[in-house]
């Protein structure tokens, strides 16, 4: 059996250059697996910062141009007539002249006809030097009828022309409204006015009603609901009719009729039997009180309490006879009547009469 010798001394030279080499290969494939690592990562931001910048662009595009109620490419020089443009400028791309992307080598743009409809079609390249990353879509221009003109039929950049739009705003729609139908019966006024009044739905209207003289408010008639105060509320949450009712006040006999039924006035004996006392009548409604007298020769007529009564004073056993005159007044209208008293011995009764 053959043994190996080995020395004893260590390696020798040639061992030991195969060894260094081996460890710098090991060395060498470690760096190329890392170095390839970063650059792959490196290109996989790169990239995906490229498609981040595209997606913006396209994002943008659909936002603003999906419903544009006008669109244009043209060289420039629109921007007075159009509210809104895209543009590319040095890899840039701007909107309204505003910078949005940066890294955006192209922007083509063509429309097409399809059942009397137009698309847009674009392709949107993003990248730097030969990494680049290319985005197409397509989307209906909703609010664009008519057609485009044969130059529109080709992609044609960004880069030489500005693409020019109007927004389309649409037209809200009227708010819902009901009608409110307002009559007044009788002597007296409304807010809103008699007539035809028309107000959103769900709004809350005030009614108020006011009498005319001589006239009294009764209700409001809301549709088939009847409201005593005349000051309301109406919900318009549909049409509605509503009615103020008024009724003439119930005046009673005038002034005039008043005291002709006055024939006499009351009277009451006083403490001393040769000093009876007048009185004023009472009616409702109406005020009384004595203004004016005359006496007799042998006794006194005095108007006493503010006018509310007179005392008469005889004198011994004569007798004798004077006037008193009575005033009335109601609602701001004033009547007088005079009244003959005759004055008997003490003992006997005043008498009172109209004259």
């Amino acid at each position: 059996m053959e043994r190996t010798l080995r020395s004893e001394k260590g390696l020798t030279l040639v061992e030991l250059l195969i060894a260094v080499a081996l460890i710098g290969l090991v060395f060498a494939l470690a760096f190329l697996l890392y170095a390839y690592g970063v650059g792959s990562f490196e290109q996989g931001t790169a990239q995906a910062a490229y498609q981040q910048k595209a997606r913006l662009v396209h994002t943008l595009f659909k936002k603003e141009l999906r419903n544009a109620g006008a669109l244009a490419l043209a060289p420039g020089g629109l921007e007075g007539e159009y509210d809104g443009f895209f543009y590319l400028e040095n890899g840039s791309f701007y909107h309204n002249n505003t910078p949005v992307a940066e890294e955006i080598i192209d922007i083509q743009v063509k429309i097409e006809r399809e059942a009397d409809r137009s698309i847009l079609k674009f392709m949107i390249t993003s990248g730097a030097g030969a990494q680049n990353y290319i985005l197409q879509d397509r989307f209906l221009l909703n609010n664009i009828a008519a057609p485009f003109d044969g130059s529109y039929d080709a992609y044609r950049s960004l880069n030489d022309l500005v693409l020019y739009y109007n927004p389309h705003i649409p037209q809200a729609s009227p708010p819902q409204q009901h009608t409110l139908t307002v009559t007044v019966e009788g002597g007296g006024t409304s807010v809103p006015a008699p007539g035809l009044h028309r107000y959103a739905a769900g709004s809350l209207i005030s009614l108020s009603a006011e009498a005319d003289p001589g006239w009294v408010f009764e209700k409001w008639l809301v549709d088939t609901v009847q409201y005593n105060d005349p000051q309301i509320a109406v919900l318009m949450d549909r049409d509605r009719t509503a009615t103020a009712y008024f009724l003439e006040e119930e005046s009673g006999p005038s002034l005039a009729e008043i005291l002709d039924a006055i024939d006499t006035l009351p009277f009451q004996n006083s403490p001393y039997d040769n000093q009876p006392i007048i009185l004023v009548p009472e009616v409702e409604g109406v005020s009384f009180r004595f203004i004016a007298k005359t006496s007799p020769q042998h006794g006194s007529i005095e108007i006493i309490d503010n006018g509310q009564r007179v005392r008469i004073s005889r004198h011994n056993n004569q007798t004798g006879s004077g006037t008193i005159t009575l005033q009335a007044e109601k609602d701001g209208e004033s009547m007088a009547k005079v009244f003959s008293v005759s004055i008997p011995p003490p003992g006997g009764a005043v008498t009172i009469t109209a004259q």
